[in-house]
């Protein structure tokens, strides 16, 4: 048995004309016990979402050119409903309560419908059959967020859904630690995948399309519809929305709670585990990743992730450390901890540093980076990249500073000749006062250490 797409098309664009509209939210607020106006248009969004992703499954079940076709219809249907929310003449109550759900849920499920379409596109076409770890697709798609990449976060979402739908976990710390735009998405996915579970019609989780395709097989070559159960289920509001996430955890998630514990020590034996390790890996990860994005984000969380990953002894540590430097604030309790994980990694991160230093453009940090190289022991390979963040600055813009740093770890008669070199078009009042500037600076700089 299987409902015929366009009977649930109908469905849809019938639930999201203005009359659909105002008698939806007021069959919800009929069968609320206390009316929360807010509760009302997430019940009316979570609900046409449910129904925009049941039509696409069905479409799909037929052939993915049909899906796509009801894709277009759909798409219709959500921008043709708050167009006429935004400019029909509506009396006073059901104009302000069109204007919040326009402001609010009606905006989000905009927002929500691409990656529900490329959702059912990888679905329908089987694109989901070599599953990739969700914590790594959610990583990836928290760093197309960061360098703006809109496209490749729809497509990268569109994949976690598929996976969702086939059965896959989102980890709830993603719900703590993501930037709002991911959050939007992921606890609609999440929204849908309760709906689904509880639905009287869909055996969820759904296997592959074949399979659903054969499972709902014609009875008689006939296709029997019925919605009758389906539209029960809405009316008698026993979904799910978004303001009230239902989320399980697995034994890793627990693991992921008491390893972020800043109060209980690191389980190293746990840790060392290399099933742990492939796990919860990408998880630690997503979480320094995240501080950049989400400022919500507890201290205690990159700073135990970053220990853990040092243990793990994750060649992309360093990386991290210096993407989160690059976008805290000095002060920050954080900050002078990755400088210090930067030079308790010496040498293993100077390539990551050098990376950085020629990507990046000159500025403070490239000062305190070199600041760091000069505290440590005298490598050739420290004392090129020494050298040639020396070069990249300017006097008086920093390069004064470098100079110091660059005198203190070579010493100054190894450092004359560069210093020399860098000074060749300065004035001689400017060469005399930046030499002098830095001689007092390195004196400066070894009373401290001898007094220390």
């Amino acid at each position: 048995m299987r409902i015929d797409y366009r009977e649930m098309l109908t469905e849809v664009k019938e639930l999201t004309t203005i009359e659909g509209f105002v008698s939806a939210c007021y069959e919800l607020k009929e069968n609320m016990m206390f009316y929360d106006r807010d509760l009302v248009l997430a019940a009316y969004g979570s609900t046409v979402e449910f129904w925009v992703v049941a039509t696409l499954f069905c479409a799909g079940l037929e052939s993915d050119q049909v899906c796509l076709k009801a894709d277009k219809e759909l798409e219709k249907c959500l921008q043709r409903l708050t167009k006429q929310l935004m400019t029909e003449a509506l009396p006073l109550d059901v104009q302000s309560l069109a204007g919040h759900f326009i402001k609010g849920a009606g905006w989000v499920m905009l927002q929500r419908y691409p990656v529900y379409s490329r959702m059912m596109h990888f679905y329908a076409l089987g694109k989901h059959q070599e599953p990739v770890s969700l914590d790594k697709l959610l990583c990836q798609v928290h760093q197309c967020i960061r360098e703006k990449k809109g496209e490749q976060v729809t497509e990268l979402m569109g994949r976690v859904g598929a996976q969702l739908l086939r059965g896959d976990h989102i980890r709830p710390i993603w719900f703590r630690i993501s930037d709002a735009r991911l959050q939007m998405w992921l606890s609609g996915l999440q929204t849908l995948v309760s709906n689904f579970s509880v639905s009287p019609y869909f055996a969820f989780p759904f296997e592959d399309i074949r399979a659903e395709k054969q499972k709902r097989a014609r009875v008689n070559g006939n296709v029997v519809v019925d919605l009758a159960a389906v539209r029960n289920f809405r009316q008698d509001a026993g979904g799910y929305t978004d303001q009230r996430i239902s989320i399980s955890s697995d034994q890793y998630d627990e693991m992921i709670t008491s390893l972020l514990d800043e109060d209980a020590a690191v389980d190293k034996a746990l840790v060392a585990s290399s099933e742990v390790k492939e796990h919860l890996t990408p998880v630690f990860i997503a979480i320094v990743e995240a501080i950049g994005l989400n400022r919500e984000v507890p201290i205690t969380y990159g700073k135990r992730s970053l220990e853990i990953l040092v243990q793990y002894q994750e060649p992309i540590v360093a990386k991290l450390a210096l993407n989160l430097l690059n976008t805290i604030e000095p002060w920050d309790e954080l900050f002078q901890f990755c400088l210090d994980l930067l030079k308790q990694l010496g040498l293993k991160a100077l390539p990551e540093v050098r990376k950085y230093v020629r990507k990046h453009k000159f500025g403070s940090l490239h000062i305190m980076i070199a600041d760091l190289l000069s505290s440590g022991p005298k490598y050739k390979r420290v004392t090129s990249l020494l050298t040639e963040i020396f070069t990249m600055g300017e006097w008086g813009h920093g390069k004064e500073i470098i100079g110091v740093s660059l005198v203190g770890y070579l010493g100054e008669e190894e450092a004359k000749p560069i210093l020399e070199e860098s000074m060749a078009n300065l004035t001689e009042m400017d060469r005399t006062k930046y030499l002098a500037f830095i001689h007092d600076q390195d004196q400066w700089s070894k009373r401290n250490r001898e007094w220390r």
